[in-house]
């Protein structure tokens, strides 16, 4: 075999191996960063192993399934950062962004959640930063956020929640900073914080809340609890409402219900072992299949990891053959 065919084939063989996967349709690439746009369902199999950050902006999606987030480390396994910005999500499904570790950020902005599903975010560790900016969310399910460990800074700011659910942050354990500000939560339940351990700052400011916040006293260690708009009733007048500029627009009869026994507040899911791709299966087959629709040719640009069609592959295949005759 002669050096050019030699080089021929590792060339094709190393632009092969680059471009392992195909871009889901309106995705494209830039160096290592990959960018969708208009999405109805997100395939994790489908993107480079290359990949260091993802970003997904105005698009529609009903189900991110579960292990998603999980599959795409395994496929991408320097994935650092995950964006969704400008989308509307139905169902962040139990499961979607747990047991990974080591990323550098997981951001949620200008967007609409229906619901954060139980479990959907467990067992995450050492994430620097998780955050939610400018979000709606119709309910943040019970244990949520579950077993979170080793996060630098988990912010939640401007946020409109309708339904914050008891215990949706649970067994949080080495968080450095935990933010709830500048928030409107329309019902929050008894404990929605339980079992936490060792979030060294907890900051919730600025928030309006239009239900009573019961079992909050007994976070009082290291908790900034400033200039909320309180709904009230005695006990809680007596407890918050006194404490750096915090007021009682509201005030109601209820009492608060006796605090759970939060020892009992187990894990229902086991994420760990969850199979890859469970959840609701993509809406299109061209989704699935990567068949171009009527906007035409999706623009890779300069990048290495411009994605290969099948037409592609075929010449390529021919250009190899050729030289091996």
């Amino acid at each position: 075999m002669t050096m050019e065919r030699q080089i021929a084939i590792l060339m094709v063989f190393n632009l092969i191996q680059n471009t392992a996967g195909f871009l889901p349709t309106k995705c494209t690439a830039d160096r290592d960063v990959i960018t969708c746009f208009n999405q109805t369902y997100i395939t994790p199999k489908s993107f480079p192993p290359s990949m260091v950050e993802l970003r997904l902006a105005h698009s529609t999606i009903t189900n991110i399934q579960g292990g998603f987030l999980h599959t795409l480390t395994r496929v991408a396994p320097g994935l650092k950062t995950i964006i969704i910005n400008s989308s509307a999500i139905k169902y962040m499904h139990a499961c979607s962004f747990s047991t990974v570790s080591n990323l550098s950020q997981i951001l949620v902005q200008d967007s609409s959640v229906k619901e954060i599903v139980q479990n959907a975010f467990s067992d995450l560790k050492s994430i620097q930063k998780i955050e939610f900016i400018n979000v709606r969310i119709e309910e943040i399910s019970k244990l949520a956020f579950h077993g979170v460990q080793g996060i630098g800074l988990f912010k939640m700011d401007n946020l409109t929640v309708q339904n914050m659910s008891y215990a949706s942050f649970a067994e949080l354990e080495d968080v450095n900073v935990l933010q709830l500000t500048n928030s409107y939560i329309q019902l929050t339940e008894s404990q929605p914080i339980v079992n936490h351990k060792s979030v060294s700052s907890l900051v919730i400011t600025g928030n309006t809340f239009k239900s009573t916040l019961c079992g909050f006293n007994i976070l009082q260690p290291g908790l900034v609890f400033t200039n909320n708009n309180l709904t009230c009733n005695t006990e809680m007048a007596a407890n918050l409402s006194s404490i750096r500029n915090n007021r009682c627009l509201w005030n109601v009869k209820d009492v608060c219900p006796e605090l759970k026994d939060t020892s009992i507040v187990k894990h229902s899911y086991d994420c760990r072992a969850i199979t890859l791709d469970e959840g609701i299966q993509p809406v299109s087959q061209n989704e699935i299949l990567d068949i171009e629709d009527s906007e035409g040719p999706r623009s890779c640009g300069l990048s290495s990891l411009c994605t290969l069609n099948i037409s592609s592959l075929l010449i390529m295949y021919s250009v190899l053959i050729s030289f091996l005759a």
